[in-house]
């Protein structure tokens, strides 16, 4: 399998509830650690993001030893790589500070990874791609398509500070992806609608799956079978104890797309992705792709 993973490399700054303050690579690495620890030996992980001057070696140095992981996609950005301050109120609520943005990428900069599987766009900063070149691209890609909406939702203010907005234009934003993902903040600044009603307006006659995390209280999962609307929640895992909760969204992603582009059942992929997202949530900053598969082996038995 070919997994093509649009987002944004990023420099973390995580101050936790505590006040200690962790420094670790983030943003894409989640997703891609995610897909390390869960494709086997003949699958292709392709990462897809502007990575700055400042980060470009360390980044390659990353994944180089990983045969698995085509670098293809990494585009050098002569400035600074953008680097993201977390600051944790509760275990579910934070301030993000975003500081220097890089460019967004162009359809034609996605074209050589065209004839992936599986694409996955993780709008990680907000800014990976602008409308009108991203539903280029999406209106030629024939595989399993999917999008996390994210920071989709977030403006920048010039300070860096991000803030929740209303998407423009959700639904050309969703409009070529079979599955939508979103927590409950990002999902208010898409519709007033209730997450049914919203299935019903711009999912149901495009059989698209939506993704709704939950946090601590799991998952949503709204989908068509036939005619019929089903929803699935899936609860919380309790084997372990999610003790930093960055990146767990982006783990979800990841993991979602592969196991139900394995499987093809929801169910089963949104069981398994809430047990990968538990396990690299165990762990303080980006986990070591070996400690994710260990946890996650012991999670699932």
């Amino acid at each position: 399998m070919k997994i093509a993973v649009l987002g944004t490399f990023l420099k973390d700054r995580i101050i936790g509830l505590d006040g200690k303050v962790t420094e670790s690579k983030g943003g894409l690495f989640y997703s891609i650690e995610a897909l390390r620890a869960i494709c086997g030996e003949n699958d292709e992980i392709i990462p897809i993001s502007y990575v700055g001057n400042d980060f470009y070696e360390q980044v390659f140095q990353h994944f180089k030893d990983d045969r698995r992981v085509n670098l293809t996609g990494l585009y050098r950005h002569e400035g600074a790589n953008n680097c993201v301050e977390l600051r944790y109120f509760t275990a579910e609520t934070r301030e993000e500070r975003s500081l220097n943005p890089m460019p967004p990428l162009t359809a034609k900069q996605l074209a050589p990874f065209a004839e992936s599987d599986v694409f996955v766009a993780n709008f990680i900063s907000g800014w990976e791609m602008e409308l009108n070149e991203f539903r280029s691209f999406g209106s030629q890609f024939k595989g399993l398509s999917l999008i996390d909406i994210h920071s989709l939702t977030l403006e920048r203010l010039n300070n860096g500070l991000r803030r929740y907005r209303k998407l423009a234009d959700a639904e050309s934003w969703i409009e070529y992806s079979s599955i939508v993902q979103f927590n409950e903040a990002e999902f208010r600044m898409l519709t007033s609608l209730d997450v049914l009603e919203f299935y019903k307006l711009f999912c149901f006659d495009q059989n698209k799956i939506v993704n709704l995390t939950l946090g601590k209280h799991g998952s949503l999962h709204i989908y068509r079978k036939g005619a019929e609307i089903k929803k699935y929640v899936q609860k919380p895992e309790r084997k372990v104890k999610v003790i930093d909760p960055t990146g767990c969204g982006d783990v979800f992603l990841a993991g979602f797309a592969y196991f139900y582009a394995f499987h093809k059942d929801v169910r089963k992929a949104a069981q398994k992705a809430t047990s990968l997202a538990a396990a690299a949530g165990s762990h303080k900053g980006l986990p070591e792709v070996s400690v994710l598969v260990e946890k996650f082996n012991q999670i699932v038995g």
